[in-house]
């Protein structure tokens, strides 16, 4: 495990998150691209010292069970995929590797808290949503060692930690 600190200029979520991973030794993650992970893909990408790789997949399930072999492999597998349709799509291999006991991160880039009050007070509903963002998280519960749903900065790194420390153990 290798200890880096993020600097003071780079203390987001997303970074946060990045240098947790790398921590613990995850050097690829595999999925498809949507603008809700866009800014977590960044902060991996525009890091040249980040041994962290974007494999990017034709589909959801595709990335599901390349991140579900690589953990059997290396350990411990991660993707990304935006919300709700995409990330219901990985269902059945986050449930394989849950019960199989396979450490398997799913970063499921979603609305910020700001942009989901103004599409809600405007009215919009995009296609490929539920539109109920608790629906969203909550089918994965059940299938998941943990599942948690970041609305505040401040809040992420122990959620973050959570997460990480319940599907290593």
């Amino acid at each position: 495990m290798t200890s880096r600190v993020v600097p003071q200029t780079e203390e987001t979520v997303a970074a946060y998150l990045k240098v947790r991973l790398e921590q613990l030794g995850l050097d690829r993650m595999f999925g498809v691209a949507g603008n809700y992970t866009a800014a977590f893909l960044d902060t991996i990408l525009v890091d040249p010292a980040s041994p962290i790789a974007i494999s990017h997949n034709a589909s959801e399930l595709c990335a599901g069970y390349a991140a579900d072999a690589y953990a059997r492999y290396r350990g411990i597998g991660a993707l990304y995929v935006t919300y709700s349709v995409g990330a219901f799509s990985l269902l059945n291999t986050i449930a394989g590797s849950y019960t199989e006991r396979v450490p398997v991160l799913l970063v499921n880039g979603a609305p910020t808290t700001k942009e989901a009050s103004i599409e809600a007070n405007a009215g919009l509903l995009y296609s490929h949503t539920t539109g109920n963002a608790h629906a969203d998280i909550d089918v994965f519960r059940p299938v998941t060692a943990a599942a948690e749903r970041i609305t505040d900065a401040v809040r992420a790194p122990f959620q973050i930690d959570s997460v990480l420390t319940a599907m290593l153990t």
